[in-house]
């Protein structure tokens, strides 16, 4: 189930003044800015900084993180500009996913953003 919410701004394909926010309840996005009039993806839309998450959930790499990505294995000295570890859950919160050493992966940005484009693309 999605929600959506009309934004005035113009869209610079049919320059059309309205615009549609879509919340998308799955996939690897919070949601995508849509244009009202052509149905164009004018942007996708990042998760709000706000956490409904337990406690549980939170501050992972400081729990389970041992200063390099474990999947790519370098640390965190040597990521590129920008980039931090992650703790990433390999069954998604969302979908029931614990908390536990088990489930949780410290990976770098690169390699949390490779896993979702291939969560993406493989459903």
């Amino acid at each position: 189930m999605s929600s959506v919410r009309e934004l005035q701004t113009s869209c610079r394909g049919c320059g059309d003044s309205t615009a549609v926010e879509i919340v998308q309840s799955s996939g690897p996005h919070y949601g995508r800015l849509e244009c009202a009039t052509c149905g164009v993806v004018r942007a996708w839309l990042a998760k709000p900084k706000t956490t409904n998450r337990p406690a549980a959930h939170r501050d992972l790499v400081a729990k389970y993180g041992e200063g390099y990505c474990q999947l790519c294995l370098r640390k965190e000295t040597e990521l590129p500009g920008g980039q931090t570890l992650e703790g990433h859950h390999v069954r998604e919160y969302q979908d029931g996913g614990q908390a536990s050493r088990e489930n949780v992966w410290v990976v770098c940005t690169s390699c949390a953003k490779l896993i979702h484009w291939v969560r993406h693309w493989r459903r």
